[in-house]
């Protein structure tokens, strides 16, 4: 997710976080590691994107995908993180040798309106992809063609913000939960009908956060600030109402961030870069042990972050 200027949100939203209960004591930051990590696969080529607005307003199918890797290695069934860097391309994670592989570039909005804002994805697929007016764009897992949704962003009182897909028994099998870029509210996108029904504000108020969902239906927020620890929140998706928060060292940061819960490993893996700056610095919080890890650099911001399953063969 993009993101600038929190400061004075994320002011207010400490001094309400320092009276609520469950704050927990700031995680320990340790084994930080000095060397930049490798992107592999990139490739910086790939046309102008088509305008997609139709006559009447709504996103029209884009272009195929510029595609610049296979999956290759992927075995079918198994998952792997998938990430959206903030040059628009889709790339494979690999959290044990710290490395990007390049998958397609993709675009939402058309040329002159696709700066991307968010990613999210879950294991059953597909991904969904934002720019920052607020339009919303779905991802074939297979493909990576990307398709326009009648999704309409007015009905949202932002244009900003992050996701994440939760599991249901929903027609699509899940439903997307956005949150606003001031944190004032978190809402769901029935997946069938695109219709958006607001939850409510989250509760201690953060700014801009991110969203990712655990293995069984949580709902997990990651919110960064200009001075102030970052924040991780386990929140309740029916109440909108923050079950527990964490304050994470893992910043000051405030340009671009993501995180992802990766349950084969019981690890978050959180991707954070400062402003005018084209990396992230990747921490892994382990679940239960109270620490964060910085783990190396990454040679591109990353915007989107979640867990993907590898297409049958």
């Amino acid at each position: 997710m993009t993101k600038a200027g929190l400061l004075s949100t994320t002011s207010m939203a400490l001094m309400t976080l320092f009276g609520c209960v469950g704050y927990r004591t700031p995680l320990l930051d340790s084994e930080k590691t000095e060397s930049a990590i490798p992107i592999m696969g990139k490739d910086a080529g790939g046309d102008a994107t088509p305008d997609l607005r139709r006559a009447d307003g709504r996103l029209s199918d884009t272009r195929p995908p510029f595609v610049t890797s296979s999956l290759g290695g992927c075995t079918s069934g198994s998952p792997y993180v998938l990430v959206l860097g903030e040059d628009e391309i889709l790339y494979r994670f690999d959290p044990a040798a710290l490395s990007l592989t390049a998958i397609a570039e993709v675009s939402c909005g058309g040329a002159g309106n696709s700066v991307l804002n968010s990613m999210t994805v879950s294991p059953i697929g597909p991904a969904y992809i934002s720019n920052e007016t607020g339009s919303l764009c779905v991802v074939d897992m297979t493909t990576f063609a990307v398709r326009g949704t009648p999704f309409d962003p007015s009905l949202a009182s932002y244009t900003g913000y992050g996701m994440a897909l939760l599991p249901d028994n929903s027609p699509a099998g899940q439903t997307l939960f956005i949150a606003g870029d001031q944190g004032d509210s978190l809402s769901r996108i029935d997946l069938t009908t695109f219709a958006l029904t607001t939850i409510g504000p989250i509760t201690p108020a953060v700014s801009s956060p991110e969203l990712t969902a655990g293995p069984n239906g949580e709902l997990y927020g990651f919110s960064v600030g200009n001075f102030y620890p970052a924040l991780l929140l386990t929140i309740d998706p029916q109440t909108a109402q923050a079950i527990d928060v964490s304050a994470v060292p893992a910043g000051p940061y405030d340009q671009a961030f993501a995180f992802a819960l990766v349950d084969w490993e019981d690890d978050f893996y959180l991707f954070v870069g400062e402003a005018n700056t084209q990396d992230a610095d990747v921490f892994r919080y382990r679940k239960g042990d109270l620490q964060v890890t910085h783990l190396g650099t990454l040679q591109v911001g990353i915007i989107g972050a979640g867990v993907a399953m590898c297409p049958a063969s």
